[in-house]
């Protein structure tokens, strides 16, 4: 039990070395000691300040990317709108280019029928007159000269003409 004893001479003597440890540490090393920790102290808030420099700019950074994201959506929202538009506007051409062309060939059918008609008209006064003449021939009993003829095909279808008209 010489552990647990107290000698008043050895804590005396303990107590002297510590206190000449210490004056000797505050008079060479003790500054060093303090500075160093002041220097890794005002290291670490400064590297905490540049962490709080970093990541307000991360925060604008991420910010800025997210707007110009929104932009990006909003951008292709107006690409496809418009290129919706621009189909609804080429698909309403094609209908009115079909339309016109379907109008025109119309038309130019109904031309072709109107001809077609005038031509057929014109062949059945032409048979018709024909017909007329060789049995005004026969009524007659006797040849028409060509004037004659002529003048009689002119009656024919100025009577035919007024009674289209009607």
């Amino acid at each position: 039990m010489a552990l647990f004893r107290i000698d008043p001479g050895v804590v005396i003597w303990t107590w002297v070395a510590f206190i000449l440890v210490l004056i000797v540490l505050g008079k060479s090393t003790w500054k060093i000691i303090i500075k160093g920790l002041n220097a890794r102290a005002e290291k670490i808030q400064d590297d905490l300040k540049e962490a709080g420099k970093i990541r307000e700019t991360a925060k604008k950074s991420l910010a800025a990317y997210r707007e110009q994201i929104d932009n990006a959506k909003n951008e292709a929202s107006s690409i496809i709108e418009n290129a919706r538009i621009e189909a609804q506007r080429v698909r309403e051409k094609i209908i009115s280019n079909a339309r016109e062309e379907a109008e025109a060939n119309k038309n130019k059918i109904m031309l072709e029928i109107d001809r077609a008609k005038e031509e057929v008209t014109n062949n059945m006064r032409k048979q018709t007159v024909d017909i007329a003449v060789v049995m005004a021939e026969k009524i007659l009993k006797r040849n028409i000269t060509k004037e004659d003829n002529q003048a009689l095909i002119d009656e024919f279808i100025n009577n035919v003409e007024k009674e289209n008209k009607l």
